[in-house]
């Protein structure tokens, strides 16, 4: 570590103001270890002020180290999307300091700050979060690439999909997961015949099917992976102690993100709500109403949600960092959710980004939208939904938006 000390050391002669010292720890920066993080950082950052000395901002920021944070933030550009990217934090435009690269002004710790990023053409990201850690943070965002959703000349069915026609409901199920309810299992058999059964999900961190009964207002089913009934404990049971809520009103569809946090429609409170893998809440989102004239960023409304499911980037984003490595990152994942009015797509945070499909725009609404899959990440995603009266899976393709 002779690198990063010999950083310090620099630092500490700048901030007494003897620029001769301070130098020539800047240039010892390169003994350090090229194995070593630290030391490799030290190395580009003493090059750096040897060439051109840390200015009067910089030295405060490592003055206030200890009380202080500031972000840097570097975007990558949606796929095949090359406009002007803009970044605020609580409304306050980000200093552009290079090529899709932007720094806050210091950050108090333990403040909490509204992190907005908009590209046209690409999807609006947005995060609230409390600032908890020293120094500088650098957060990499990639932007999503705006899609529509077109109707398959050639509809196929999805990979994990199951038809239960002999319910009085013609209920379908369509899942993300590769995970399928095995034939002939005691879940298949149960879902086949109990009509308060609503929707099903694999989880592959638990290991074990989850099923959103309606009249179970407090929890979900289990069945292990083989679709085999547990003797006992067979509710998981959702933990309410941190919030006033003790229950959902009339639970509906399900989906988990790769965590293993749990978002669950409640049809009769228009809302979603999500629980962490233990089953403890976490939040929820909606109110009764339309999106037609929400705006990207708007708190979503929802009028008796059913299906919900996720869309996440499975291979991500690959880029150069400031020291040279190659990282990889995951671009944002979002909820589709149906309900009477359409299918809209949201941030797991609950903000409104757009509207997929409306009834009044094809004939794919001919009944309600009971089953809800997405398969694949952005320009390579492909749409199911599954209509109850019709008993049909329309299929739809992502194309990219002009």
């Amino acid at each position: 570590y002779r690198g990063i000390a010999a950083l310090r050391l620099g630092l500490c002669y700048t901030f007494i103001g003897d620029s001769l010292n301070a130098a020539k720890y800047y240039k010892l920066t390169n003994e350090g270890n090229p194995d070593i993080d630290d030391d490799r950082y030290a190395k580009i950052i003493g090059e750096r002020f040897l060439e051109n000395p840390p200015d009067s901002d910089f030295v405060r920021v490592i003055i206030l180290r200890k009380e202080t944070s500031f972000l840097e933030l570097f975007v990558l550009s949606g796929e095949g999307t090359d406009s002007p990217i803009r970044a605020t934090l609580n409304d306050v435009e980000l200093l552009r300091i290079g090529e899709n690269k932007f720094k806050s002004d210091v950050l108090e710790l333990g403040e909490t700050v509204e992190l907005i990023v908009r590209q046209q053409g690409s999807y609006m990201y947005k995060k609230v979060f409390d600032v908890v850690k020293p120094g500088k943070q650098i957060i990499s965002i990639p932007m999503t690439k705006k899609v529509k959703f077109q109707l398959m000349a050639q509809p196929g069915k999805p990979t994990n999909y199951a038809e239960f026609e002999h319910r009085l409901d013609k209920n379908i199920v369509i899942r993300n997961e590769i995970k399928k309810i095995p034939v002939n299992s005691e879940l298949m058999l149960d879902f086949s015949r109990k009509i308060n059964f609503r929707d099903v999900a694999f989880s592959a961190i638990h290991n074990r099917f989850y099923v959103v009964e309606s009249s179970l207002k407090n929890g979900i089913k289990m069945y292990d992976e083989s679709g085999g009934r547990f003797v006992s404990d067979e509710v998981f049971r959702f933990d309410f102690s941190n919030y006033d809520m003790t229950s959902l009103q009339e639970p509906e569809g399900i989906c988990l993100d790769n965590q293993g946090n749990f978002y669950l429609t409640d049809f009769g409170a228009n809302r979603v709500v999500s629980f962490d893998s233990t089953g403890k809440y976490r939040y929820h989102f909606g109110k009764f109403g339309d999106n037609e004239n929400r705006e990207e960023g708007d708190k979503i409304r929802l009028m008796y949600p059913t299906r919900i499911n996720i869309e996440e980037d499975a291979t991500g984003v690959s880029f150069t960092n400031e020291i040279g490595e190659t990282e990889i990152v995951s671009r944002n994942p979002y909820l589709f959710i149906a309900d009477r009015n359409g299918i809209y797509r949201c941030d797991l945070d609950g903000q409104y980004l757009e509207t997929i499909l409306r009834p009044n725009n094809s004939d794919i609404f001919s009944g309600s939208i009971y089953a809800l899959g997405v398969e694949n990440y952005g320009s390579a995603a492909r749409l199911f939904i599954g209509l109850r009266e019709s008993f049909q899976v329309k299929s739809f393709s992502a194309i990219p938006q002009d």
